[in-house]
């Protein structure tokens, strides 16, 4: 039988007793303690949620969009399970949480540059396994931080898979590395190629037809780049400026204003905008 000391205090104060003196006392009452355990935490920002809403994701088939009350907010979280529905109570991980013995094992041993499976034992982890296997001190004390584990005198190395960026180059200069940015802040790049042109002009056509910054049939990172003055607005003011930003030769033309821009007149057909546009350059796309 399984005893938490929390149950123990529902019906005795023993808050301010100490963990031996309650064994000792649970003992001499006749009840033959066979093994004591700390149990600490091994999660950080993971709470209970309640499913208030599911519904269809504009964009996918394959996921849903649920809106789940923590308590002291409701997020639109994008899920891949099917197996719960509306008034479901879920674990929600929250921005930056942590699973400890997840973070441990999320990685790959390697020798030689040649990756060594898991062959740990039942009470060791593999990154355990791959410092102890080839010679090392493997440390798992400390904190819930990411590089809590760590090998000393290993001929293995252990690669991980997880944690913060690694990465040396930040192409949009927002502080994220390439590898980890899901999104790259290149105004006018609204598909995210590292290229201006005009499929990124019948991107910014289609999203002004589509609600324009309020859209919610692209991401955010797509209204970001679209919204090229950055005003908090996308209209036909941003498609002129990517058009010039295409004759200034795109993304190397550093968002500056040419001699000579283009013009562009705009009209509705049947519901059909038609962009005209002139220029004293030529331009593909």
């Amino acid at each position: 039988m399984k005893i938490l000391k929390s149950w123990l205090n529902d019906w005795i104060d023993i808050e301010n007793i100490s963990n031996p003196e309650i064994s000792e006392a649970l003992e001499s009452l006749g009840f033959e303690i066979e093994n004591k355990k700390e149990l600490n935490p091994n999660y950080e920002n993971i709470v209970v949620g309640k499913v208030l809403e599911i519904y269809e994701h504009p964009n996918a088939d394959k996921v849903r969009i649920t809106k789940t009350d923590v308590g002291h907010n409701i997020y639109e979280i994008v899920c891949g399970a099917w197996n719960f529905d509306v008034g479901a109570v879920v674990p929600v991980a929250l921005p930056n949480s942590k699973i400890k013995d997840m973070l441990e094992d999320c990685g790959e041993c390697r020798v030689d540059n040649e990756v060594v499976g898991d062959f740990s034992d039942p009470n060791q982890s593999y990154q355990e396994f791959c410092c102890e296997s080839f010679g090392g001190t493997y440390y798992a004390s400390g904190t819930m931080d990411w590089d809590e584990y760590y090998c000393d005198g290993a001929e293995s190395t252990w690669v991980s898979l997880c944690g913060g960026c690694t990465g040396t180059v930040d192409s949009d200069g927002d502080g994220l590395d390439d590898e980890c940015d899901d999104c790259y802040n290149n105004a006018g790049d609204i598909n995210q190629d590292s290229i201006v042109n005009t499929l990124d002009v019948v991107n910014v056509v289609n999203i002004i037809l589509n609600g324009g910054i309020n859209s919610s049939s692209y991401s955010e990172c797509e209204l970001l780049n679209a919204n090229y003055n950055g005003d908090s607005l996308i209209n036909v003011l941003d498609i002129i400026q990517i058009i010039n930003a295409i004759l200034g030769q795109g993304l190397s033309s550093n968002h500056v204003v040419i001699n000579s821009p283009a013009y562009t007149a705009f009209d509705i057909i049947d519901n059909n905008l038609k962009l005209n546009i002139s220029s004293v350059h030529d331009f593909t796309g």
